[in-house]
C-alpha cells in the first residue's frame, strides 16, 4: 500500500483553510497548515507535502514571492502548486472531483492513463475535467 499524499494548505485566513480541508474530506491524504508564506517555507522542508494550495494574499511573505522560491528547491520539483486568491476561492466552482483528479494525476508521476485508472474513470475524463478546471482558473495546472 502507498504511503498517503500530503498535502500543505497555506492560508492566513482559518475559515479559508477549513473550506479547503473540506474540499478534501473524501481525498485518502494528509493535510498540514501554514499560516503565511513564510512559514509554509519552513514547513515544506519537514513535511514534503505532494500537493500546496497557496493563498495569494498573506502575510510576511506573500503567495507569490513564497511561490518563486518554493520552485527553487529541487526536493520539490515533483509538487505541485496551485495558488488562489480569497476572491477566487469563493467564486470558484471547482468541484471535489476536480481537485481529486488532478492531485490524483500529480501522485501518479502526471501520468493520466494511470490516475485515471486509480480513479476508476477514463484518461479523457480525468483530461476533460483538467481541462475545465484550467479553464476556469485561467492558468495551465501543469506546465
Amino acid at each position: 500500500m502507498a504511503d498517503k499524499s500530503r498535502i500543505l494548505i497555506a492560508d492566513d485566513n482559518q475559515p479559508n483553510r477549513e473550506l479547503l480541508e473540506a474540499y478534501l474530506a473524501g481525498v485518502d491524504c494528509e493535510v498540514e497548515h501554514a499560516v503565511d508564506g513564510q512559514d509554509t517555507l519552513v514547513k515544506v522542508k519537514s513535511y514534503r507535502p505532494d500537493l500546496i494550495l497557496l493563498d495569494v494574499m498573506m502575510p510576511n511573505l506573500d503567495g507569490y514571492v513564497a511561490a518563486e522560491q518554493l520552485r527553487m528547491l529541487r526536493e520539490l520539483k515533483n509538487t505541485l502548486m496551485l495558488v488562489l486568491n480569497n476572491h477566487g476561492l469563493y467564486g470558484l466552482h471547482m468541484n471535489l472531483q476536480q481537485l481529486r483528479y488532478v492531485f490524483e494525476v500529480a501522485r501518479n508521476g502526471l501520468n493520466v492513463s494511470e490516475a485515471a485508472a486509480a480513479l476508476h474513470t477514463s484518461q479523457p475524463g480525468v483530461s476533460k475535467q483538467i481541462r475545465l478546471l484550467e479553464e476556469e482558473l485561467g492558468v495551465d495546472v501543469f506546465v
